[in-house]
């Protein structure tokens, strides 16, 4: 079981065109990224970005998540924390390696964040992506949680089997899940209402949305310990210093839904590579009567439970950038955030 929460945000077009100058590092990153020979209109969505990010940091920092795992731009990693620091999010900021040596100062498609926290029950990987153009029916700041459960940790020394053993006596009954599951669930919403207000106070939006969901894992060998492919895999287990221990558990989970028969409600059932193989919905299924359940099952044997109505939809192709309003003279005509009816979806409100 993994709780996982998307909250999107769209900046009201008064943030975008302020203008309001980064500070320390941030004036730094922006001056890494823009030392090349970009446009005006490439450096203003550029400026716009960084402030945005600036702005987060700010967020972040009230929520008292503080410590930073990695900071990249289209995927080149400007930060990386492999020994697991511990509050590092001022140091890692102020301490940023931004020579334009190592990466060349051309216009970003997005910057990527991703922070970790933990309280005494939950431990959280936040991972917010800030892109520069997006399609018309998304937001540009989205910012996905996902939670663990700490008690459930994998211990120094102990195995698989043992963990295993460990998750499956957690319950005497149908009924301690069910509670076990309801008192972490509404421990892990409580977090999130409370990051979504914080970014409400502290970024000017014209909209924020969130949704939170449980997942399961449903791995592709019965008992197996670890995920193939972690650029595909859930977040919790892309190999981040530390996560392999809290993450473990989940990968058991469905093992001990189905040695346990009990009814499964509101989560999604997803494969190694994060794709939703099922969702389910408030109505109940057995557990013992479900194929997606039946671990003996290979996954491309599973039927489809994709909604036929959606299936063949195509493929949108139209995007906008954000940040190009009130970019200037140079900024042209982009689809953007600006006013009359260009703005095609993608502004959000």
């Amino acid at each position: 079981m993994l709780f996982t929460s998307k909250i999107s945000l769209q900046p009201k077009v008064e943030v975008l065109i302020e203008r309001k100058a980064p500070t320390k590092v941030f004036a730094k990153l922006f001056h890494a990224m823009t030392s090349g020979l970009l446009s005006p209109k490439e450096k203003h969505q550029t400026f716009t970005a960084i402030s945005m990010l600036q702005e987060l940091n700010i967020a972040l920092r009230q929520a008292n998540i503080n410590n930073i795992v990695r900071l990249a731009k289209d995927g080149n990693d400007f930060y990386y924390d492999s020994e697991g620091r511990d509050n590092d999010l001022a140091d890692a900021m102020r301490d940023f390696k931004l020579g334009t040596d190592r990466f060349e100062a051309t216009l970003f498609n997005d910057i990527y964040l991703v922070l970790e926290h933990q309280d005494e029950q939950l431990r959280y990987l936040i991972e917010i992506d800030i892109q520069r153009v997006h399609k018309v029916d998304e937001m540009p700041i989205n910012i996905n949680v996902n939670g663990v459960i700490q008690a459930l940790k994998a211990q120094d020394g102990e195995t698989v089997e043992q963990l295993d053993a460990r998750l499956n006596s957690q319950f005497k009954n149908t009924q301690d899940y069910d509670k076990f599951v309801a008192r972490y669930r509404s421990l892990f919403d409580s977090f999130i209402n409370s990051l979504e207000q914080t970014f409400r106070s502290a970024i000017r939006c014209e909209e924020v949305k969130s949704q939170n969901k449980v997942q399961v894992i449903r791995p592709r060998k019965d008992g197996k310990g670890r995920i193939g492919d972690r650029n595909t895999a859930p977040m919790v287990h892309r190999g981040y210093p530390g996560w392999d221990g809290f993450s473990l558990y989940t990968l058991m989970w469905m093992g001990t839904m189905s040695s346990m028969n009990v009814q499964a409600a509101d989560m999604d059932i997803i494969n190694e590579s994060s794709e939703t193989l099922q969702s389910i919905g408030d109505q109940a299924i057995d557990v013992r009567d479900a194929a997606i359940f039946d671990s003996s099952i290979d996954e491309g044997a599973l039927p489809s439970f994709m909604d036929d109505s959606t299936a063949n939809l195509a493929e949108e192709d139209e995007s906008s950038s954000w940040l190009d309003f009130g970019g200037g003279a140079d900024s042209g005509g982009d689809a953007s955030c600006g006013g009359g009816g260009g703005c095609g979806g993608g502004c959000g409100g």
